[in-house]
């Protein structure tokens, strides 16, 4: 609402993983048309939900199917939808934790052509009245023009909130060589 954004909600849908039973790959298609169906159940009450809570917000949606990994479908529907900010939620796995079972919002992070604000949620489910508010940016640098890249972005969310910006220099220390 603060930046007159336009929504869009994303379900990209995953096949389900064909079972074998008695050693026969057992593919129902029932399966997917119900598991599909229950998406789309999901999704217009996620977009009605939104919408109900962000009035005049304009709210859309889709799913797409991903035929690629997850941080592939999500970077290809943020370029043919024309969003300019991805954003997601993360588990918030540590290293072992992502080694093992991967991260989409590293992958997403890493690949996609915007830029991306990943959330750790908080306990229990969302709460759409609660109307978050963006003070003060911080903005790690390290001397880099690569690093700097991030400077517009910055720059446009914080007019947006009428927040301030702390840039924060980073540094690698010097190793003690004693």
């Amino acid at each position: 609402a603060a930046t007159g954004a336009e929504i869009y909600l994303l379900n990209v849908h995953a096949m389900p993983i064909p079972v074998a039973v008695e050693g026969v790959i057992v593919a129902d298609p029932s399966i997917d048309r119900t598991v599909r169906a229950e998406e789309s159940d999901y999704l217009a009450g996620t977009i009605a939900r939104v919408m109900a809570a962000a009035p005049g917000v304009k709210v859309a949606g889709g799913s797409i199917d991903a035929d690629e990994a997850l941080a592939d479908a999500i970077s290809r529907a943020a370029r043919t939808t024309g969003s300019d900010l991805v954003l997601m939620a993360t588990h918030g796995r540590g290293a072992f934790g992502r080694f093992w079972l991967g991260s989409v919002a590293d992958d997403t992070v890493a690949h996609c052509p915007v830029p991306v604000l990943v959330l750790r949620p908080g306990e229990g489910p969302a709460d759409f009245a609660h109307r978050p508010t963006v003070g003060h940016l911080l903005v790690p640098l390290d001397s880099t023009p690569f690093a700097e890249t991030v400077l517009p972005h910055a720059t446009d969310l914080a007019k947006a909130f009428s927040a301030a910006i702390t840039l924060l220099l980073v540094l690698d220390g010097v190793p003690d060589i004693a």
